[in-house]
């Protein structure tokens, strides 16, 4: 995995691409609106089902996938949780496009001190199982707080055109991508 070290964290550089848990047990794929918007389990899907979208995006999860006991970021690393985003988000106050976000174009954004964090605006699949945003907005799970119930369900996002990287609570059947942070131990 490519990372990229701001701070004292080390982030990956693209979403998460996995289609099973760390343990090996598969995710499944759900391509069909009514199977998503009904799930109470882990699943993933390519941006409007298309595989083309994984190499520019990579994949979607729910939260049930984010939350399953067996983990879904791969050995070495572990899915943000929301206060860990909010550091992110303090070194470069601000998020920017390098270029317009459109599919003509270079895509992704820099900290303002030039620092790739690679973000692209793959959209989000909603809890209907509808895709939205593509080209507009990019968003991604945060992990769960145990000891905070009420920062459970949040993802983090950014619009076209809003440099600031906002969050929100979101249902578990959203779909969102994943970046992961590395383990580090001192």
């Amino acid at each position: 995995m490519r990372e990229l070290k701001i701070g004292e964290q080390i982030w990956t550089t693209d979403n998460l691409d996995v289609s099973t848990y760390r343990n090996g047990d598969i995710i499944p794929n759900v391509e069909d609106a009514e199977e998503w918007k009904n799930l109470k389990t882990g699943a993933w899907c390519y941006f409007e089902n298309n595989i083309d979208n994984n190499l520019t995006f990579g994949k979607l999860y729910n939260y049930y996938a984010i939350i399953d006991q067996r983990g879904l970021a791969p050995e070495g690393y572990r899915i943000p949780q929301h206060y860990e985003w909010l550091l992110l988000q303090k070194f470069g106050s601000r998020l920017k496009s390098r270029n317009d976000w459109n599919e003509e174009k270079g895509l992704g954004l820099h900290f303002i001190f030039n620092v790739p964090f690679n973000a692209k605006p793959g959209g989000y699949r909603d809890d209907y199982g509808r895709f939205l945003y593509k080209n507009e907005a990019i968003g991604w799970w945060a992990s769960a707080d145990s000891a905070d119930k009420n920062q459970n369900n949040i993802a983090h996002w950014l619009y076209r055109n809003d440099s600031q990287l906002g969050w929100k609570p979101f249902f578990k059947n959203d779909g969102f991508y994943v970046r992961c942070l590395k383990e580090t131990y001192k």
